[in-house]
């Protein structure tokens, strides 16, 4: 989907961006295009409206965010006695750059060639795992999201989606016991063979209100969308 045209001479004066090559500034740019095969398209060039700017289009038209949980039932629990039911979020910690370091998030990535949106989640999940994931994948409500309409491009079904992925009491152990909570993978639970294993391998489940906290904004939209699904009450 082609989105931006070329900048006409009488506009080359208004142009807001600027555009530098080798450290050098280049003058009168009617269009500009970044390729890269694997993820997609940077463009810059007039919009409808008739100014300057740019936009991004991924190759796969989009990516998948899988939202790991489980529901921790205190019911009858008398060290509780006003809590009932708790949503915990599994949360991976990666170094962005863009970020500035390492950050807590949800586990998520682009699509690959000729794959849709659950099928990445099923790599994403499950990928170098000696753990089957895939049967547990809920998608979840609401339709494909973009992560800056600004910039970037998303035609019909484009754009991230989200999926749910449930996790059990007997796969978690509490490693740090009281309110604050913090669960993770019992040793048994996963094999990692690998980099990307080890990652969520080494994954916390928090409480869902201190996931909501962190920078990340595909993880409060996935925690928003995962509670929409649920019909989880806020407690």
């Amino acid at each position: 989907m082609k989105v931006l045209k070329q900048i006409a001479d009488e506009n080359q004066s208004k142009r807001g961006w600027t555009l530098t090559l080798n450290g050098q500034e280049v003058k009168d740019v009617t269009s500009l295009q970044l390729c890269n095969p694997r993820f997609g398209t940077l463009e810059y060039g007039a919009t409808p409206q008739g100014y300057d700017s740019w936009c991004f289009q991924e190759n796969g038209g989009g990516g998948s965010v899988i939202v790991p949980y489980f529901i921790l039932d205190r019911e009858f629990d008398p060290a509780f006695p006003d809590k009932q039911k708790e949503l915990y979020i599994g949360l991976v910690q990666q170094d962005r750059y863009t970020m500035g370091g390492k950050v807590y998030n949800l586990p998520r990535g682009f699509l690959a060639p000729n794959e849709n949106h659950f099928q990445a989640a099923q790599r994403e999940a499950g990928e170098e795992l000696g753990f089957s994931l895939t049967q547990r994948l809920l998608a979840l409500a609401g339709d494909p999201q973009n992560p800056n309409s600004a910039f970037f491009v998303t035609g019909e079904n484009q754009g991230v989606r989200f999926f749910g992925l449930e996790l059990t009491n007997d796969e978690l152990v509490d490693v740090a016991e009281g309110h604050n909570s913090t669960y993770k993978f019992r040793d048994e639970v996963l094999k990692p063979v690998s980099k990307t294993a080890e990652l969520i391998f080494g994954s916390v489940f928090v409480h869902y209100r201190y996931a909501l906290a962190t920078s990340d904004m595909f993880t409060a939209a996935g925690i928003g969308r995962l509670m929409s699904t649920l019909n989880f009450e806020l407690r």
